[in-house]
C-alpha cells in the first residue's frame, strides 16, 4: 500500500553484494542479488539509479527448469514518491541468449551376424560400430517492463528465463548479468522481488511460485546525491549485458565432458576422420 512501509524488510546495503530474493523448490536454487557495483547519478536532468544484478539458477540433473520468471516491483512511502519512480526503457538484457554449450555422446552397437548352410549355422564373428554426436543447447532471457496498475505507468519489470530442450540434461549452473536504469525523486523506496519457478519433470510439466510475504528491500539514495551524467552508460546498458551474458560464468562447472563454446576446427578434423575410417573398416570386413 502506497504511504505505510511494511513490517519488515530488509536494509539495502550499498557497497557489498546482497540478495535481493531466493528462492529453493525440488533441489533448484535461484538467487537474485544486488551488485554493490550499481551507480547513483543524473540523467539528463533527473536523478538516476543503475541497478546492476545477477540471477544465479542452480539444479540437479534429474529435474530442468523449463521457465523461471524474475520480476522486481519498485515503489515509494508516499504517492509523491511512488510516481516519480520510473523504470525506463534503459535495461537489459532485453532478449539474450546464453553461451552455447556442446556434449558430446558416444554410442556403441555391437553386432553378431551368423552364416552357414545345409542346417548348420556359425557365428561369422563380432562387429562394433561407435557413432559420436554433439548436443547442443543454449538458456534465452526475455526482458520487458510492465506498467503500474493504477496509473499505467512502468515500476516494474520482469525477466523470464528459458531453456532449451535437450535430450539429456547435465548438471550445471547459470548466470545472468541483469540491470535497469531507475528514475526516481532522490526519496526511500522499496523493492519488491518474486521468484516464479516452472519445472518439466518426466510425465509433466509444473510450477511453484514464492509467496506474497517475501521481505521487501529498502533503498536509500545517498544524502549528497552524485552529479556523474549516466546518459552514455544507461544507453549502453543492454549492448553491454546482453555481450556480458555471452562471457563464460566464473562459477560455472569445467566437466571435461562439456565443451564451451563452437567446437574448434582441430575437433572437427579429427571427428570427421575417425568416422572415415570406421567406415572403410566395416566397408571391408
Amino acid at each position: 500500500m502506497v504511504g505505510r512501509y511494511p513490517d519488515y524488510y530488509h536494509v539495502l546495503n550499498q557497497n557489498r553484494d546482497q540478495s535481493l530474493g531466493y528462492r529453493e523448490a525440488h533441489n533448484v536454487t535461484i538467487d537474485c542479488r544486488y551488485l554493490s557495483s550499481s551507480r547513483w547519478g543524473m540523467l539528463g536532468n533527473t536523478p538516476a539509479w543503475i541497478l546492476l544484478a545477477e540471477l544465479q539458477i542452480s539444479q540437479p540433473n534429474d529435474i530442468e527448469v523449463q521457465e523461471a520468471k524474475l520480476e522486481l516491483r519498485f515503489r515509494g512511502t508516499t504517492k509523491l514518491n511512488t510516481s516519480c519512480l520510473d523504470v525506463t526503457k534503459h535495461y537489459g538484457p532485453v532478449i539474450g541468449f546464453g553461451r552455447p554449450v556442446y556434449k558430446d555422446v558416444q554410442k556403441r552397437a555391437k553386432a553378431a551376424p551368423e552364416g552357414g548352410g545345409g542346417g548348420m549355422s556359425a557365428k561369422l564373428g563380432e562387429f562394433e560400430r561407435a557413432t559420436s554426436q554433439t548436443y547442443m543447447y543454449r538458456w534465452q532471457v526475455h526482458g520487458e517492463r510492465i506498467p503500474d496498475d493504477e496509473d499505467r505507468l512502468y515500476r516494474r519489470i520482469a525477466w523470464r528465463i528459458a531453456e532449451a530442450k535437450i535430450t539429456e540434461q547435465i548438471d550445471h549452473r547459470a548466470i545472468w548479468n541483469l540491470g535497469l536504469a531507475l528514475k526516481h525523486g532522490g526519496e526511500p523506496f522499496l523493492i519488491n522481488t518474486s521468484i516464479s519457478i516452472q519445472f518439466r519433470g518426466w510425465q509433466k510439466i509444473f510450477s511453484t511460485q514464492t509467496k506474497d510475504d517475501l521481505e521487501p528491500t529498502q533503498v536509500t539514495p545517498p544524502r549528497k546525491f552524485p552529479k556523474d551524467r549516466l546518459d552514455d552508460i544507461v544507453h549502453a546498458l543492454n549492448d553491454e549485458l546482453t555481450i556480458e551474458n555471452l562471457k563464460r560464468p566464473p562459477e560455472e562447472s569445467d566437466a571435461s565432458a562439456i565443451r564451451q563454446g563452437v567446437p574448434s576446427g582441430e575437433y572437427r578434423d579429427q571427428l570427421a576422420g575417425a568416422c572415415e575410417k570406421l567406415s572403410t573398416v566395416l566397408a571391408n570386413v
